[in-house]
């Protein structure tokens, strides 16, 4: 009978004597060759719906070849698992969490029930392998390692799998690797400071960061940090990224207004001139009262200004002018709100830091 591996099971094609080489219907034949054998060293069943883990372990169990030593390919294709940023999910490599890596995801959609996979075996080096056992624990960082393994793609983005700040200490080629960068940000947003110059000016890649990290904006491109709707996502996280927003649209005045009704502090990085605008600062106020303390000296001893702002949270009347300060109506509009402080700094809290995921 046939030695049963979860889903797996060795055939006997190759003399090893183990029998049942028709299988189940659902799936699969592998056959496992090294790099430059002539003849397969292992040939086996296997449901698309088992794991590379499942594959890996016939390999170690039959051949005695460490799991963290083999790396998988299946004509030009690594049989490891992808990073989709668009939708949101991540799936680490094979090696590392192969048991929740589908076969049937990992060698792709074309590969169909029945069919016959020839797959090459690569094996690493063992002190290699350690290495990236290390980086895939974080008891080891790239930091000090090697040039080689510094530029080397798979190390790269083990590490940066776990820690993205670990791109720091990459070497050109992998900051320039749209799949290592994805999987660095993902893992900390601020990483993208360390990206190759052509990804901080991909769009979809730095707006699907400054969505979860605002602050971010900060290591986009020049163009980017232009975009009105690449800013307007960053302060959908964070209202201070409009900080890091070009100077022209800071100086934008529908830009601004549209940036101050979603968070009415950030006048506090508009332009003087817009500061000054009754529009813009009228629109400010009625979303965040605290967005007077921004606001030009003029329009600080604007009642209807000042009244919408102290509507809005009575703490803004600590910046109106001296004399409507004591003005009646607006004083009842403070009162009717209990005289509520909100002890916070002017135009809002400090932000948040970026999530690491």
């Amino acid at each position: 009978p046939a030695a049963s591996l979860c889903c797996v099971r060795q055939t006997a094609p190759t003399g090893l004597g183990l029998g049942d080489a028709d299988g189940y219907e659902g799936d699969v034949v592998l056959r496992v060759a090294g790099a430059l054998a002539a003849e397969p060293l292992l040939e086996m069943h296997a449901a698309l719906d088992s794991s590379v883990g499942d594959v890996k372990g016939a390999l170690e169990r039959f051949r005695g070849i460490p799991v963290r030593e083999q790396r998988l390919f299946a004509g030009d294709r690594r049989i490891c698992a992808d990073v989709d940023l668009a939708a949101g999910t991540w799936m680490k490599q094979e090696w590392v969490a192969g048991n929740q890596v589908r076969l049937k995801d990992a060698l792709g959609a074309d590969v169909l029930p029945g069919s016959t996979v020839d797959v090459r075996l690569l094996r690493l080096e063992p002190g290699w392998a350690m290495l990236q056992e290390g980086l895939s624990d974080g008891s080891l960082s790239l930091q000090g390692a090697a040039a080689a393994a510094r530029a080397d793609r798979e190390l790269v983005l083990t590490a940066v799998s776990r820690v993205g700040g670990e791109l720091v200490h990459a070497a050109a080629a992998p900051r320039a690797d749209r799949e290592v960068v994805v999987a660095a940000v993902r893992r900390d947003p601020m990483a993208l400071r360390f990206v190759a110059d052509a990804l901080r000016d991909d769009r979809e890649l730095v707006m699907h960061v400054v969505e979860v990290c605002g602050q971010a904006l900060q290591y986009a491109s020049s163009r980017l940090k232009s975009d009105p709707e690449v800013v307007l996502s960053a302060m959908s996280s964070s209202w201070r990224a409009l900080a890091f927003a070009s100077e022209e649209l800071k100086d934008d005045r529908e830009f601004v207004l549209k940036a101050v009704r979603q968070h009415g502090s950030a006048l506090l990085y508009a332009s003087d001139e817009l500061k000054s605008d009754y529009e813009v600062v009228f629109a400010a106020v009625r979303n965040s009262g605290w967005a007077l303390s921004c606001a030009s000296e003029e329009l600080r001893g604007d009642h209807k200004c000042v009244f919408a702002a102290v509507a809005e949270n009575p703490g803004a009347l600590d910046f109106a002018s001296e004399p409507l300060r004591s003005d009646p109506e607006i004083r009842r509009v403070a009162d009717r709100a209990g005289g509520r402080r909100d002890g916070s700094t002017p135009c809002g809290l400090d932000a948040p830091p970026c999530p690491l995921l």
